[in-house]
């Protein structure tokens, strides 16, 4: 586990594991652990003892590739066909209704559209049809980025051989079943180094189970050696550092190791107090300033280098093997080695106290077309980042398409009661006017458009409507208005209603929403016009599509299944 702990003025940083061969209750903590020692001269201030976990190792999900390391390996020898075929497969599977399901749900912003999703309602449904384009958008984009899936791979925790048995060039890996063998591929992000990536020799320990017992998933790398394995990975540590870890054959036989990194910054760390030199008041300021420069303006610099030397890689890539480009790589290679550095080192600025800046002819003026800097700044790249990013492209579905007939579903189609219909006309009509008003906040729209929402989420939850189902399924009125039960719910969770007269109530705001819709589309004289008829369908869902997807789910006679915001978010989660 990664954790941070504070032990009477001591401050230590780093990972901890099982240690079978300690005694209960004990903390063992590496000297490079330790960031701030314990002051003697302060031994009689009170202190606060925490332990702090941040992170633990986990059954690692599938790796994805990187732009970065796809140019890394590209640069390694690694073939540009070995990238087509991983990029074509996903797009093949991504013709399927289960990939596109599972991408849709993966990109969903919205709660209501999660919902939708993992409940079964069909790709086909009319507002659904329409949103997958966008939410496959999200996805295209993540393979545009290259970030497509990388067979026999995943990150794990890195952390150092607690039993000191690892030789240089060895690490040890535990997965769910134990610990494998022989060669991997281990990358660090955000490397950008030639050297950053390594290939090593995977081996079993019998010594590792008397530390570590039964525990999973994690990586450890020897402490021989005159430097370490994380340090030579983009100037990395164990600290709690993820690397990314591949035992796909194909990659292992075509890449061809560079020399790592090393450190080559001629930056001087800037002039400044020491803490024990300062009174409270004068390190509790130099601390919030340090928190707020880090937090809310990051360094420009590591935004261009990055930029940079992306647009010199995809030119190194493109450059021929023969010796009429020699001289061209030879030059080029020279400044991308000068632009990693200053990039690790702007990394390192915010605890270096370093100014770090990338010089005027380090900077670049035109990039490859996937980096998207518009078209009086491009080029087209025929690296395989550029193939790669055209492959996508072609794969994309056009925005300009014509909206078909907006259909009701036939789990929602059975007719409902027709003063529960003009009950939602009228309250649609009212939401129609209340959400025109909102859109005149300049100040902030969203916010203003989320009040009316939830406004209508109260109706549909809370109150009670002057039309509801009796218990013999009838529909009676219940007075006078202000006779009206209000109950205070703003959910499908926290709602008193009846399941039964709530799905009632969802198929007439279903029916008043989409029948007003398709009114919409067949008077619109443009794709635009058609695309805001249908929009309009959102309404239903953004307010009573809980409930209608319990509706869907009861209609086929399926159980639902409850699932936490962490676990879908760990099942489908963004990469």
């Amino acid at each position: 586990m990664q954790l941070r702990l504070f032990h009477y003025g001591m401050a230590v940083k780093g990972t901890l594991l099982v240690n079978k061969k300690i005694g209960h209750n004990t903390i063992v903590v590496r000297k490079s652990m330790v960031k701030v020692y314990k002051d003697q001269n302060l031994s009689d201030n009170p202190t606060a003892n925490s332990l702090e976990i941040v992170n633990t190792s986990r059954r690692p999900n599938p790796a994805h590739l990187s732009r970065n390391l796809i140019a890394l390996l590209s640069s390694g020898g690694v073939p540009q066909d070995f990238f087509m075929d991983l990029l074509n497969k996903e797009l093949q599977d991504a013709r399927s209704d289960g990939f596109k399901r599972r991408a849709a749900a993966r990109a969903a912003s919205f709660h209501y559209e999660k919902e939708m999703i993992v409940s079964g309602i069909p790709l086909e449904e009319s507002y659904l049809n329409f949103r997958l384009p966008a939410l496959m958008g999200e996805e295209n984009k993540r393979l545009k980025a290259g970030k497509f899936l990388l067979p026999d791979s995943y990150y794990l925790m890195g952390t150092a051989d607690p039993s000191g048995a690892l030789k240089e060039g060895e690490v040890c890996i535990i997965l769910d079943n134990g610990q494998v063998s022989g060669k991997v591929l281990v990358y660090r992000n955000p490397g950008l180094h030639f050297g950053d990536v390594h290939i090593l020799e995977a081996v079993y320990l019998k010594e590792m189970e008397d530390y570590v017992g039964s525990s999973r998933f994690g990586i450890f790398f020897p402490t021989d050696g005159p430097r370490s394995l994380a340090d030579e990975m983009a100037n990395g540590d164990y600290d709690g550092d993820m690397f990314l870890v591949s035992k796909y054959p194909q990659l292992l036989e075509s890449f061809r190791q560079s020399a790592p990194w090393e450190a080559n910054s001629s930056l001087t760390k800037s002039p400044s107090k020491a803490p024990r030199s300062m009174s409270d008041e004068e390190l509790e300021n130099v601390l919030f300033h340090s928190f707020l420069k880090t937090r809310f303006q990051p360094s420009a610099t590591t935004g261009m280098a990055a930029e940079s030397w992306l647009a010199m890689m995809d030119r190194f890539l493109t450059l021929g093997c023969g010796s009429t480009f020699e001289a061209e790589k030879r030059e080029l290679r020279k400044n991308i080695l000068q632009v990693i550095d200053i990039y690790y080192d702007a990394l390192d600025a915010p605890k270096s106290g370093a100014k770090v800046v990338l010089p005027p002819e380090l900077r670049v003026d035109l990039f490859p077309n996937f980096m998207e800097k518009g078209e009086d700044k491009s080029y087209k790249s025929t690296s395989i980042l550029g193939l790669i990013y055209d492959e996508v492209t072609k794969f994309e579905d056009r925005d300009d398409v014509p909206v078909s007939e907006i259909v009701k579903l036939s789990c929602f189609a059975e007719e409902a009661p027709r003063e529960l219909l003009e009950e939602w006309k009228m309250l649609y009509n009212e939401y129609r006017q209340d959400m025109q008003s909102s859109l005149q906040n300049e100040a902030d729209k969203n916010a203003a458009a989320d009040e009316v929402i939830e406004k209508y989420k109260r109706i549909f939850y809370g109150q009670t409507r002057k039309y509801y189902l009796s218990e013999a399924g009838d529909v009676y009125t219940s007075g006078k208005k202000e006779d009206w039960p209000v109950i205070e719910a703003v959910d499908f969770h926290t709602t008193k209603k009846k399941k039964e007269h709530l799905f009632v109530e969802a198929r007439a705001l279903y029916q008043v929403v989409y029948d007003y819709a398709e009114s919409q589309r067949r008077k619109a004289s443009s794709i635009k016009e058609q695309q805001s008829a249908i929009r309009l369908c959102g309404f239903a869902w953004r307010v009573a599509g809980t409930a209608l997807c319990a509706l869907c789910i009861s209609s086929r006679a399926e159980k639902p299944m409850l699932c936490s915001e962490s676990a879908f978010k760990e099942m489908f989660g963004r990469t």
